[in-house]
């Protein structure tokens, strides 16, 4: 039985990743850090069984020997701050989060030499690309990045590369796009939307307060990635990925998905309010990706498409308001 270590093993990702490894027969083990507040209770209720270690993430010695103990298989870094608007507020602990504690993990996989062949997937971003004149963005693109976390990310990808080319770690970043699924929480606007329109729709609710209707972004299904991950750590050597739908969509389209689902007048300036305070400092917009090395050297393509996952979100969300 393979052990698989997921750091941040509580959010969407963790979530839907460790239900992929249960039933592939992994036994899998959860790393948190103790200093952060996360909402627990959802994953317990999900995987009673299964253990998350609460430390101190940049304490190397107890990683160290944490690491030594679990000899896992595969690692999982999942852990950080992913929203780009909240890390011009909080810049140092983004820094923490995003690129100290990943290049701590490493050194301290270095360090142990029975961990040589450990195989481990860093969650990169497209944010580093930010904006540029490319139709899609791939592996050889160039980063630019716009944000305090994109910075952070971007700083970290490099890392990889040097741990990887200077010393051998099996370590392999996926350039994920933005993906969505029901443990997405509330504050990102695919969920934001599908859950104010399920109140819309029950009478709780008249509007949705959104940055903008025209901004476009390349979204994809959470459970789909999740598959590209683990596929990338099976593969026969460590590399790069981007992991993308290759779709531009417009966060109208998804107003109108929703407003179809739940069965409402499909005008969306009805049910929409523009607030300009909403928008990031340095906005991104229409920024896609181009994942065929993933489709011919992982096998991998998403199978959910943009229509079905925003119904997916807003028939789970009406459901939760009725209940």
């Amino acid at each position: 039985m393979k052990t698989a270590l997921i750091t941040g093993i509580t959010g969407q990702d963790g979530i839907l990743l460790t239900q992929h490894l249960l039933d592939l027969g992994y036994q899998v083990i959860g790393l948190n850090d103790e200093s952060r507040i996360l909402r627990d209770s959802r994953f317990h209720e999900l995987f009673p069984q299964i253990k998350i270690i609460k430390m101190n993430l940049l304490d190397q010695p107890k990683l160290i020997k944490l690491l030594s103990e679990l000899e896992p298989d595969e690692i999982y870094n999942l852990a950080g701050l992913s929203s780009v608007k909240e890390s011009y507020s909080l810049p140092v602990e983004t820094f923490k989060v995003n690129t100290e504690f990943p290049i701590t993990l490493l050194e301290s996989i270095k360090k142990i030499k029975n961990l040589t062949s450990t195989r481990i997937f860093q969650a990169s971003s497209s944010e580093m690309f930010g904006i540029s004149e490319e139709e899609s963005f791939s592996e050889k693109s160039h980063f630019n990045p716009r944000s305090p976390y994109a910075v952070s990310k971007s700083n970290t990808h490099y890392m990889c590369g040097i741990y990887r080319d200077a010393f051998g770690l099996q370590v392999s970043c996926g350039i994920l796009f933005n993906h969505e699924s029901i443990y997405r929480s509330k504050q990102y606007v695919t969920r934001k939307i599908t859950s104010g329109v399920a109140e819309i729709a029950a009478g709780s609710r008249k509007l949705i307060k959104l940055n903008s209707l025209e901004v476009k972004r390349d979204w994809g299904y959470a459970g789909d990635y999740i598959k590209a991950m683990w596929k990338m750590n099976q593969a026969e050597s460590a590399q790069d990925f981007v992991i993308s739908s290759g779709e531009l969509h417009s966060i109208r389209e998804i107003v109108e998905i929703a407003l179809k689902v739940a069965g409402l007048d499909p005008d969306v300036e009805r049910y929409t309010e523009i607030d300009g305070e909403l928008n990031r400092p340095l906005e991104n917009y229409g920024t896609k990706g181009n994942s065929s090395l993933a489709k011919i050297k992982l096998n991998w393509k998403p199978e959910i498409s943009f229509e079905q996952m925003i119904e997916s979100l807003t028939r789970y969300d009406l459901n939760l308001v009725s209940n």
